[in-house]
């Protein structure tokens, strides 16, 4: 049986010509994974979880399930068919191969939580900053990384915070849609 894509589980049946086979109710139960993404020994939190996603995908790549992190730096995928998954932290949600945080291996049981603790500190950097206009802060800054979908958190006090894979990054600024200007970075894991 199959949903999604992704198997459920498969059982076992004998038909007699010239009759109904009843099968019955097959119960295929899920699981969750559940987990706390942390950098350099401590949970990711506040602006920083702010548009990170963890996601599940089944062998397929099919995606089951995803949750942006809480404020606390947790995630819950909850109702994951069983089975082995890959399960992806990633700077933004859209799903682009160069936003991957981390990726590892996880297999879902029906009816148990599977653990998907996360450190994310050999594949990311963190990027902290704040947006001023003529000495004053900008409220709740739209930083954009070029080649990227997503955003980085803000705040009304123009602070803005972000984890990245390594590499080096150009960043637009908009503030209420309009375009203040662009600045140029680098990302360093750890």
């Amino acid at each position: 049986v199959r949903v999604t894509g992704s198997l459920l589980g498969t059982f076992d049946f004998d038909v007699t010509a010239g009759s109904t086979t009843d099968v019955g109710t097959i119960e295929f139960g899920e699981g969750d994974i559940s987990g706390t993404v942390s950098w350099n020994g401590s949970a990711v939190t506040g602006l920083e979880a702010q548009w990170l996603v963890a996601h599940v995908n089944d062998a397929q790549g099919n995606w089951l399930q995803y949750q942006s992190l809480q404020p606390d730096g947790t995630y819950s995928l909850q109702n994951v068919v069983p089975g082995d998954h890959t399960l992806y932290l990633e700077q933004n949600g859209c799903g682009q191969p160069q936003g991957v945080l981390a990726q590892f291996p996880v297999t879902v049981q029906a009816a148990a939580t599977t653990n998907g603790d996360a450190d994310i500190t050999a594949s990311a950097g963190k990027v902290v900053g704040t947006i001023t206009v003529n000495g004053v802060p900008a409220p709740y800054p739209d930083v954009e990384v070029q080649g990227l979908c997503g955003r980085f958190g803000n705040d009304d006090n123009g602070v803005f915070a972000h984890y990245l894979p390594p590499g080096s990054y150009t960043a637009a600024v908009r503030v209420t849609g309009s375009l203040l200007g662009t600045f140029d970075f680098d990302v360093t894991a750890g």
